[in-house]
């Protein structure tokens, strides 16, 4: 009995992610960069002064008239990696023989806002009529640290410290931005605690809005003065100070307490 000959097995094939990755096509418009003036650090969203002059050549064959994006990333390498975000754009029809030139000048007044902390390149990307790209980074990085409000509560004494009821008395709020950006508005409610933990619910002796803006580093004073109301039964009490600067809160217990009776 014969053997039936072999048949060719079927063969199934798979692509690594880099084969199936989408080609970029690379624009003939090539930018380079002029002299690029940024400072070493910056707080994301803080003014700065930066400049950022990109050439763009045409390499290849004229173009006439064409519409020409140019975008500057921030990113902390040297490519667009997809972590790339967005500082400025401008997009402007250029007429370009081969090997001519043309310029775009960016003023860099901020970095966005939400940029997280690390060392960045910025990143000049050209896409061309047909959504072909090119791209060049700036050799020197910027140091940028993310944007921050942090507020710090002192309670002063309460002064006189005894009081009688629907009698009032003054207590000193100092609030200090420890951040690294000015904070604009500030809310503060004071109350009664017994036991330094929790104030008395539904008992507010004072609360103020201001709109005062207060400079990373520095700090502002309120003298709070209070009625006490007949809520706040003899005893000894600590003021409950919370604070709202700039949106972030912090809460505050005195150390120097009360008397009422």
């Amino acid at each position: 009995m014969s053997k039936r000959p072999n048949r060719p097995s079927k063969r199934s094939f798979s692509f690594s992610p880099e084969l199936l990755e989408r080609r970029v096509l690379l624009s003939s418009v090539v930018p380079t960069l002029g002299n690029v003036k940024l400072p070493p650090s910056a707080i994301a969203g803080v003014r700065l002064a930066g400049r950022v002059p990109v050439v763009l050549t045409n390499q290849g064959s004229a173009v006439k008239g064409d519409a020409i994006t140019v975008n500057v990333y921030a990113d902390l390498g040297t490519s667009l990696d997809g972590n790339q975000v967005l500082v400025k754009s401008t997009r402007r029809k250029v007429t370009l023989n081969t090997d001519k030139s043309a310029h775009a000048n960016f003023i860099i007044q901020s970095l966005p806002s939400a940029l997280p902390s690390g060392n960045y390149h910025l990143l000049a990307e050209v896409v061309d009529l047909s959504g072909a790209t090119n791209v060049t980074a700036t050799t020197q990085t910027v140091q940028v640290a993310a944007a921050f409000i942090l507020p710090e509560v002192t309670v002063g004494e309460v002064a006189p410290s005894t009081i009688a009821q629907d009698k009032f008395t003054t207590v000193p709020i100092t609030i200090t931005n420890d951040g690294n950006v000015a904070a604009s508005g500030v809310d503060i409610v004071l109350s009664p605690t017994q036991d330094g933990l929790l104030p008395l619910t539904g008992v507010v002796l004072k609360s103020t809005k201001s709109g005062v803006k207060i400079q990373p580093g520095k700090s502002k004073t309120f003298k709070m003065r209070f009625k006490v109301t007949p809520e706040v039964t003899a005893g000894r009490y600590f003021p409950d100070v919370s604070v709202l600067l700039g949106g972030v809160s912090r809460t505050k217990v005195g150390d120097m307490g009360f008397t009422v009776g």
